[in-house]
Formats: structure tokens, C-alpha cells, sequence
């Protein structure tokens, strides 16, 4: 019997491992080992990110969050929210921030 895959495609790349989900009423958030943000569902008043309303059957990256590190996501209601990390100046300081 063959091992499944470890590895999701998604696009033209591979997701090896998840960091955080959410799931919300109608939609849900996930970001993977790269600090990268997806969203899929229902998209009325643009909830999932992407700039529309069109809703996504499937992950979709999350393009205007292309150069931030995002390391949470929750999902409410009707509403998406992702906490970004980034470096201070001051050497080996981080910080975290919403988005």
C-alpha cells in the first residue's frame, strides 16, 4: 500500500504544514509554514481578503499579504482578522501587530 502524501498542492506549490486555522460561520483562514495567509468560503463584504466578493472553493493565498509574516489568523461571524509578525531595529527583537 502506498503512503499518502505528506504534502498539499496548492497552485504551483506545495504546503507541507499548517501554523493556524480558523473556521468562521461561512469561511475559514489557514496559514501554513511559510507564513503565508490562505482563505477560502463565502465572501460577502469581502471577508475572505482578496480585494472582491467573489467566494473561493478552495485556499486561496492572500496576495496584499504577500510581504508580511502572518503567524495567527481567527475567524469570527462575518469578519477575518491576522496577527503579523515583524522585526524591530533593535537586533533579535520581535514584535507582533494586527493586520
Amino acid at each position: 500500500m502506498e503512503e499518502p502524501e505528506k504534502n498539499k498542492k496548492v497552485g504551483f506549490e506545495y504546503i507541507s504544514e499548517g501554523l493556524s486555522f480558523s473556521w468562521g460561520l461561512d469561511h475559514s483562514l489557514f496559514v501554513d509554514s511559510k507564513n503565508r495567509i490562505f482563505s477560502t468560503g463565502y465572501n460577502r463584504y469581502g471577508r475572505l481578503g482578496h480585494g472582491d466578493e467573489r467566494e473561493a472553493s478552495k485556499y486561496t493565498l492572500i496576495k496584499s499579504m504577500h510581504n508580511k509574516k502572518v503567524v495567527d489568523v481567527k475567524c469570527g461571524y462575518y469578519h477575518s482578522l491576522c496577527v503579523t509578525r515583524r522585526v524591530t531595529s533593535i537586533p533579535g527583537a520581535m514584535e507582533e501587530m494586527a493586520a
